[in-house]
């Protein structure tokens, strides 16, 4: 464990530097640079949004003319550089990319130390060597990689407030920069104020997760809403091996929230009983950017509290956590775990076999109220504890057949614990329901259902293929009724059946889900213009939002639904609506920004950039090819809301012009997407395993068999 960093210069007011005062975010990587790291921040910095600013270009076009070889005039160039562009930013959202050798200059790792985010990118060594590329690979080059790299991490790492581990070895760069855009987007948002909704993390007991399998991981981690990365379980405490531990968990279980916790022996876990080196490594789960941390209260006051001041203000969200046999008052031990309102999270468990304690143990902390917004999670260790594991609803600790062992005795799986509270009537069985007609070959259940089955909840999601509305209303008013999907076919579904909807739905004249609240009523929606938003907000990037034109086709509900997404996004631009069968009918929903187009040759060197088809897949409908030939930018891009067929008339065109293509198949997923987070607030969990299974066999039925 290095207990102690590579010192610089104290003097951060030194050579001319002014603490710069801005609003904006600006985050400053640094790291050995290669082929690979170069694109990853520029594709990073594109897909967050910001102006990416490259300090081995901007000091290569000042060296361009300038005769000075001696290191400490180039220092002083690179000093200059730096502090021009930090005073010229002009409060913009920006990524700085430091290179290699900036920080030899020490007055620059003087500026570093006093910015709020510096990331150090760590790249294993047999990695970086293979692709190291210095951007000055000169006169002006310092460093010896094989000689130096550790003194140089030691440097890099003094410089930074959090460290981005890339796992070993790992060349799928495409989620290495999801990883990494996560990680930055955490860092600089304010803490996740945590519901207390249903959940479950999975305390793990694995010594090194990389000697894991994979599917065994995803087996594991399975109908989790957190995972508990138990540090004093692990074969070492050493930086880079706790980096990697991370970087597994980020690569095989994509936005999980990870609970850095360092357990002493004193509270039942394995390490030492050292609070300087517990406190130490509980800083590791900051720069790593974990979301929450535990932090235990058996520890000396001054130690702790000057530890939780110090990170109050960041991230990460505090669990306050105290382990004991039993506690004579159980009251003054909540208020303890609290960290006098720096926790979060209330975590206090017993180990206790006397069933009169635990029960009055259980009814003191569900009764207990605090003043600020803190969770209280409750158990009881052991077989006689496991009703605590029951009836705790908030992030219930839980492990695994496949796991070697439980981190705690009575701890079970979240089946075993969703099977408990469903035997004990806390968690009730559901039916959700598709109506309309035909249906029979909708992905609506396979998604759903998937899903349900993924968080092992007692639901079952049903096709009830009708156009009988009184057969629906008989439905949704039997006591089990969760929810519904309404197909398209239902054009004009009765609302009087529906306690009060969304605004959306008032406005698109479109409703397609039907949630079932936990009073009882029911609840409408339109889930497909956050699909739409989703799609778009994207594509139409708000630098944009002013300067370019939409056209869209079509003048039904899902026109309607498409203009609302666009408000919504607060699209300024011109937007055009053409009924290519009824002109005429555009004209009823022109306002504002709203044009109604009568003939398609007024569309030629209108600058358009996206196309919103709303038109029937069986529509004939192209283009006049002139119009593509007159566009006066890039080619436009086609969104077409049909994901049956594959391809309609309108699609086959804009392939044959190379226009970019956004399909109806990726609106359909992420209106179910709205769905089943309206139904489960889960959806951030499994969006990527219910989207890999939902296209492929959208591509079995409806790719294939066309091909074929």
């Amino acid at each position: 464990m290095d207990q102690h960093l590579f010192n610089v210069s104290n003097n951060s007011h030194s050579h001319g530097f002014r603490h710069l005062s801005t609003d904006s975010i600006r985050i400053f990587l640094i790291g050995i640079s290669s082929i690979d790291i170069n694109r990853l921040i520029e594709c990073t910095t594109k897909s967050l949004g910001y102006r990416f600013i490259n300090m081995n270009d901007e000091i290569k076009s000042k060296i361009r003319g300038n005769n000075e070889n001696d290191s400490d005039s180039f220092r002083k160039l690179q000093l200059n550089t730096f502090m021009s562009i930090l005073e010229n930013l002009n409060n913009i959202n920006v990524i700085i990319w430091c290179g290699d050798n900036l920080i030899d200059t020490v007055e620059i790792r003087d500026i570093l130390r006093l910015q709020k985010f510096v990331v150090y990118l760590n790249q294993i060594q047999n990695n970086t060597i293979k692709n190291s590329t210095f951007a000055d690979n000169n006169r002006r080059t310092s460093i010896n990689i094989h000689n130096n790299y550790e003194n140089r991490k030691l440097v890099y790492r003094q410089c930074s407030q959090y460290e981005f581990c890339i796992l070993k070895d790992e060349n799928d760069w495409t989620l290495i920069e999801k990883n990494l855009c996560y990680l930055l987007k955490t860092i600089t948002n304010n803490k996740r104020r945590l519901k207390s909704d249903p959940s479950f993390f999975l305390s793990l007991t694995s010594n090194n997760l990389l000697t894991v399998d994979k599917d065994k991981f995803q087996s594991i981690i399975k109908g989790c809403d957190a995972i508990e990365l138990r540090i004093d379980l692990l074969d070492s405490y050493d930086i880079d091996f706790i980096g990697q531990q991370i970087s597994y968990i980020r690569k095989n279980a994509f936005l999980l929230p990870i609970i850095y916790t360092v357990r002493s022996q004193s509270q039942y876990g394995k390490f030492i009983n050292d609070e300087q080196l517990i406190f130490h490594l509980l800083t590791y789960g900051i720069r790593f950017g974990c979301e929450i941390i535990d932090v235990e209260t058996c520890w000396n006051d001054t130690l702790r509290y000057e530890w939780l001041n110090k990170n109050k203000d960041k991230h990460a969200n505090i669990i306050g956590s105290i382990h004991a046999e039993k506690f004579d008052n159980i009251e003054q031990m909540l208020m303890k775990c609290s960290h006098n309102g720096l926790a979060d999270i209330i975590k206090i468990v017993i180990n206790s076999i006397d069933i009169k304690y635990i029960l009055q143990f259980t009814s003191i902390c569900k009764s207990f109220k605090l003043e600020s917004h803190q969770n209280i999670l409750s158990l009881c260790m052991g077989n006689k504890g496991k009703l605590t594991r029951v009836l705790n609803v908030f992030m219930t600790p839980v492990t695994h057949p496949l796991l070697s062992y439980a981190s705690a005795k009575g701890q079970m799986s979240v089946e075993e614990t969703q099977l408990l509270r469903q035997s004990l009537g806390l968690l009730e069985s559901k039916k959700f329901y598709l109506f309309g007609k035909p249906i029979e070959h909708s992905l609506t259940q396979l998604l759903h259902q998937t899903g349900f089955d993924y968080f092992y909840l007692p639901y079952k999601y049903e096709l009830c293929e009708t156009d009988k509305f009184d057969m629906i209303e008989s439905i949704i008013k039997q006591t089990d009724f969760g929810g519904a999907s309404i197909a398209m076919s239902l054009k004009q579904f009765p609302l009087e059946l529906i306690d009060y909807v969304n605004e959306s739905v008032n406005i698109t004249g479109i409703m397609n889900t039907i949630v079932k609240l936990d009073n009882g009523q029911l609840y409408g929606d339109n889930t497909y213009w956050k699909a739409i938003y989703t799609l778009l907000d994207n594509i139409l990037v708000k630098s944009i939002r002013s300067e370019y034109n939409v056209l869209i086709l079509g003048t039904s509900g899902m026109a309607r639904t498409a203009l609302y997404a666009l408000k919504k996004l607060q699209f300024t631009g011109t937007i055009f609506l053409y009924n290519p069968r009824n002109p005429a009918k555009a004209k009823e929903l022109a306002k504002d920004n709203i044009i109604a187009v009568n003939e398609q040759s007024f569309l030629e060197n209108q600058n358009i950039y996206l196309i919103i088809s709303t038109l029937p897949s069986i529509s004939t409908f192209t283009f006049d090819e002139k119009f593509f030939f007159h566009q006066t930018n890039n080619l436009p891009i086609l969104f077409d809301v049909n994901y049956v067929p594959y391809h309609t008339c309108l699609t086959r065109q804009a392939q044959k012009f190379n226009c970019r293509l956004i399909r109806g198949i990726d609106m359909f997923i992420e209106q179910r997407f709205e769905q089943f987070q309206l139904w489960t607030n889960k959806v951030h969990l499994v969006r990527s395993l219910l989207e890999q299974i939902v296209k492929q066999k959208y591509d079995e039925l409806y790719i294939q068999s066309f091909d074929t």
